[in-house]
């Protein structure tokens, strides 16, 4: 049996494993019009970003809101190419210390 390393995921790979998990649970969590919006327009405006994380996952997440190692993934799109993210689709909380299996909570957009 082989087991890995933990290690600490490059900012790039945690933006990139939070994106993943959202397309696999987007459509179980998310409205159909939602979805269709999402897909339509990610291409041109859509994004995924590494935020501050919210005050708000001490309630949702206690675990991971304690745990220093935690970064907050922003999905959703933006009124242009060059703007922030202001249309939020997901927010993801997933710990940057990976060991195998991804340590997160999501909170999608209501």
């Amino acid at each position: 049996m082989s087991t890995s390393l933990p290690r600490r995921l490059s900012e790039q790979e945690t933006i990139e494993m939070a994106y993943d998990l959202f397309l696999e649970q987007a459509m179980d969590n998310l409205d159909p019009a939602d979805v269709l919006l999402f897909n339509l327009q990610f291409e041109e405006i859509g994004g995924a970003e590494i935020v501050p994380a919210g005050s708000d996952w001490s309630e949702f997440a206690p675990f991971l809101a304690q745990n220093p190692a935690c970064a907050e993934v922003v999905i959703g799109l933006a009124p242009d190419e060059n703007a922030d993210i202001d249309q939020i689709f997901a927010r993801v909380l997933i710990s940057r210390h990976f060991t195998g299996t991804p340590e997160y909570a999501v909170r999608w957009r209501e």
